[in-house]
Parts: C-alpha cells; structure tokens; sequence
C-alpha cells in the first residue's frame, strides 16, 4: 500500500504543477457550454420545461472528464519514454498497484474538473439544487473511472503521444457525440437511439439526466445504474489486465 500511495501522490504533485492542463480541460468544455447554449437556447427544451444549458451540463462535464483523461493517460506514455515505467515495473510493486494508483490519480482529478462544471446547475436552474447536483457526482465518478481505465489501456499499446491523440479521438470523442448528452434522446433518429443503448458512456450520462429530470429515460432506474457502475467496473479491469500483462515490446 505505501508503494500505491507514493505513486498516486506523485501524480498528484505532477498534475499540481502543471496548470495549463487545468485550463485545458475545464476552459475548452466550458466554451463550447456557453457558445452552444447561446446558439440552441430556444431551439431546444424538454417537456419538463429544462433550459438548454442544463441538458447540456452532463454532456459537459463528461467532455471535461474525457481531456483530463487524455492527459492522464499521456502520462503513462511519458513515463514509458523517461524510463520511469521501467524501473517502476521491476521494483517490488505489483502491476496491478501500478495501474490502480494510475486509475485512482486520474480519476480522482477528472472527477474533480468534472464537478465544477456540473455544480453551477444548482444556480442556472431552480428547480434543480444541491440535492439533485450531489446524486448527480456518483455516476460522474463512474465515467472518471470508466473513460481513464479505457484511456489508460490504449495508451499501453501506442508509443508516441501523437498516435495517443489521434486514438483517443478515433475512440472517446465518438462515445461523447453518441452518447445523447447534446440533445434529449427521446425526440432522436431511431439509429441514434439504437448507438446509444450499446455506448458504454451513454448509461451513465442519462444516469444524471434522469437524476436531473431533464428526461425521462423509458429504461428503469436500476439498469441505468447498474450500467453506470458496470462502465467504471470495467474500465478499472481493463487498466489492470491491460498493464498487468507487462510492458509492451516496442
């Protein structure tokens, strides 16, 4: 156990100083929030009377889970590059802790950018409060769990940070688009509706749709859940056997 908190402190320490990632993650999700909202404002509502800005806060703040777990993963190929992997894989520390302080780093702060993006909900609308915004962090911390145990793994098998990227949006981008979390999916194409029910990321971002009553998912509370907690299940496995099967041989 000191050997999994050393290296998730160190990640820690790492992410601290280097704010531009911060920037990155929070600033550019937010952006794209105001311009959206500023655009589609009366063109897009809910039965339930929802504004448009907080359909769209799920869908944010997946989008700044999914930077940050960009850069997170990135690391890992860093560490490959300077050797620290290396040494760190030789040293009497278990794989497996390896890629757990890796998963619990990374998710711990994507969690964090991701929450405050999806805390001003509580004071845009005002039929949605601290209640709804709280019930809302389980399965936000779900897909920090499921998109880095993801990213991590792909970043096991690329070598350079340039191939890493255009992997990541070859793979993550797509699941946040088809994800439902720019429109209700209700009023969808039935094809839309169809992606929807097998993306992995889509479970958990209509987990707090319906914990923000913004819709009216027609499956029942406990598949919701349940698919959003097996999202982060699996990407914490996939970190684990990915990286626990050893380094990859160049």
């Amino acid at each position: 156990m000191n050997a999994l908190s050393a290296l998730v402190w160190r990640e820690f320490t790492r992410f601290l100083r280097q704010p531009s990632r911060i920037a990155a993650c929070i600033g550019t999700p937010a952006m794209i929030w105001i311009f959206l909202v500023s655009g589609f404002a009366d063109a897009i509502g809910t039965d339930e009377g929802a504004s448009y800005s907080v359909i769209l806060a799920p869908a944010m703040a997946a989008l700044t889970i999914v930077f940050a777990s960009i850069f997170g993963a990135i690391s890992l190929i860093e560490d490959r590059q300077s050797g620290f992997l290396q040494a760190a894989l030789v040293s009497p520390a278990r794989r497996e802790l390896i890629a757990l302080s890796k998963v619990i780093s990374g998710s711990v702060i994507a969690f964090a950018q991701g929450t405050v993006l999806i805390l001003p909900v509580a004071f845009i609308e005002p039929q949605i409060g601290l209640v709804h915004v709280s019930g809302s962090l389980v399965p936000l911390a779900c897909i920090a769990v499921g998109i880095n145990g993801l990213g991590l793994a792909l970043a096991w098998r690329v070598d350079s940070i340039s191939g890493f990227h255009g992997v990541m949006n070859l793979v993550l981008m797509p699941m946040w688009l088809l994800s439902g979390g720019l429109f209700p999916l209700e009023t969808a194409s039935s094809w839309l509706r169809v992606i929807a029910l097998v993306n992995p990321l889509s479970w958990p971002i209509r987990t707090i749709q319906g914990v923000f009553a913004t819709a009216q998912p027609s499956e029942p509370w406990w598949l919701l859940w349940g698919a959003t907690i097996l999202f982060a299940i699996a990407g914490l496995l996939a970190a684990s056997v990915t990286i626990g099967r050893g380094p990859r041989q160049r």
